[in-house]
Protein backbone atom coordinates (compact mmCIF):
# COMPACT_ATOMS: atom_id res chain seq x y z
CA UNK A 1 0.00 0.00 0.00
CA UNK A 2 1.11 3.49 0.78
CA UNK A 3 0.41 7.01 -0.34
CA UNK A 4 -0.33 7.93 -3.93
CA UNK A 5 2.85 9.99 -4.38
CA UNK A 6 5.25 7.26 -3.36
CA UNK A 7 3.34 4.50 -5.16
CA UNK A 8 3.02 6.63 -8.29
CA UNK A 9 6.74 7.43 -8.26
CA UNK A 10 7.56 3.75 -7.84
CA UNK A 11 5.37 2.75 -10.78
CA UNK A 12 6.96 5.35 -13.07
CA UNK A 13 10.44 4.22 -12.01
CA UNK A 14 9.54 0.56 -12.59
CA UNK A 15 8.21 1.41 -16.07
CA UNK A 16 11.49 3.12 -17.00
CA UNK A 17 13.49 0.17 -15.70
CA UNK A 18 11.34 -2.35 -17.55
CA UNK A 19 11.98 -0.46 -20.80
CA UNK A 20 15.70 -1.08 -20.35
CA UNK A 21 17.07 2.49 -20.27
CA UNK A 22 20.46 2.69 -18.60
CA UNK A 23 23.05 5.39 -17.91
CA UNK A 24 26.04 5.09 -20.22
CA UNK A 25 27.94 8.32 -19.49
CA UNK A 26 28.04 11.24 -17.04
CA UNK A 27 29.74 14.62 -17.41
CA UNK A 28 30.01 17.33 -14.76
CA UNK A 29 30.76 20.99 -15.40
CA UNK A 30 31.77 22.58 -12.11
CA UNK A 31 30.43 26.02 -11.26
CA UNK A 32 32.84 28.95 -11.61
CA UNK A 33 31.91 30.40 -8.26
CA UNK A 34 29.01 29.70 -5.94
CA UNK A 35 26.62 29.43 -8.89
CA UNK A 36 25.26 26.28 -10.46
CA UNK A 37 27.20 23.92 -12.69
CA UNK A 38 25.82 21.45 -15.19
CA UNK A 39 25.40 17.70 -15.16
CA UNK A 40 24.86 15.80 -18.40
CA UNK A 41 23.52 12.24 -18.23
CA UNK A 42 23.75 9.99 -21.27
CA UNK A 43 21.13 7.26 -21.55
CA UNK A 44 20.90 4.18 -23.71
CA UNK A 45 17.40 3.10 -24.65
CA UNK A 46 16.35 -0.31 -26.03
CA UNK A 47 16.44 0.69 -29.71
CA UNK A 48 20.14 1.51 -29.20
CA UNK A 49 19.87 5.27 -29.67
CA UNK A 50 21.48 7.69 -27.22
CA UNK A 51 19.59 10.31 -25.26
CA UNK A 52 21.22 13.11 -23.24
CA UNK A 53 19.53 14.89 -20.32
CA UNK A 54 20.89 18.16 -18.94
CA UNK A 55 20.62 19.24 -15.30
CA UNK A 56 21.61 22.32 -13.32
CA UNK A 57 23.52 21.29 -10.20
CA UNK A 58 24.86 23.26 -7.24
CA UNK A 59 26.85 22.04 -4.27
CA UNK A 60 26.06 24.72 -1.69
CA UNK A 61 24.47 24.60 0.82
CA UNK A 62 23.92 20.96 -0.22
CA UNK A 63 23.67 19.09 -3.51
CA UNK A 64 20.72 20.43 -5.49
CA UNK A 65 19.86 19.13 -8.97
CA UNK A 66 17.23 20.63 -11.29
CA UNK A 67 16.24 19.22 -14.67
CA UNK A 68 16.85 21.59 -17.60
CA UNK A 69 15.73 19.25 -20.38
CA UNK A 70 17.06 17.09 -23.20
CA UNK A 71 20.00 17.98 -25.45
CA UNK A 72 19.55 17.32 -29.15
CA UNK A 73 22.19 14.84 -30.23
CA UNK A 74 22.77 12.58 -33.20
CA UNK A 75 19.80 12.27 -35.56
CA UNK A 76 20.69 8.79 -36.88
CA UNK A 77 19.80 6.91 -33.68
CA UNK A 78 23.38 5.82 -32.95
CA UNK A 79 24.26 4.82 -29.37
CA UNK A 80 26.02 7.39 -27.18
CA UNK A 81 29.61 6.47 -26.34
CA UNK A 82 30.76 9.35 -24.10
CA UNK A 83 30.11 12.88 -22.85
CA UNK A 84 32.55 15.63 -21.90
CA UNK A 85 32.35 19.28 -20.88
CA UNK A 86 34.97 21.80 -21.93
CA UNK A 87 34.97 24.67 -19.46
CA UNK A 88 36.77 27.95 -19.23
CA UNK A 89 34.82 29.57 -22.03
CA UNK A 90 33.96 33.23 -21.47
CA UNK A 91 30.16 32.80 -21.26
CA UNK A 92 29.50 29.10 -20.70
CA UNK A 93 30.73 25.63 -21.59
CA UNK A 94 30.80 23.21 -24.49
CA UNK A 95 29.26 19.75 -24.26
CA UNK A 96 30.83 17.14 -26.58
CA UNK A 97 28.84 13.99 -27.32
CA UNK A 98 30.58 11.04 -29.04
CA UNK A 99 28.42 8.51 -30.90
CA UNK A 100 28.82 4.89 -31.92
CA UNK A 101 29.53 5.72 -35.58
CA UNK A 102 32.47 7.96 -34.64
CA UNK A 103 30.65 11.28 -35.06
CA UNK A 104 30.88 14.01 -32.44
CA UNK A 105 28.12 16.51 -31.68
CA UNK A 106 29.03 19.82 -30.01
CA UNK A 107 26.48 21.75 -27.97
CA UNK A 108 27.47 25.24 -26.76
CA UNK A 109 25.77 26.01 -23.43
CA UNK A 110 25.60 29.67 -22.48
CA UNK A 111 25.34 30.89 -18.90
CA UNK A 112 22.21 32.92 -18.14
CA UNK A 113 22.82 36.62 -17.64
CA UNK A 114 21.86 37.99 -14.30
Amino acid sequence: GGGGGVGGARRRSDERTSRGASIVSLAWSLPRSLGAGRLAVGWSVPRGEGVVSLFSASLLPSLQVRALGPVRGHASGEPLVSLRFTGGLPRGSLLSMAWGDGRVTLAPLYDAEG
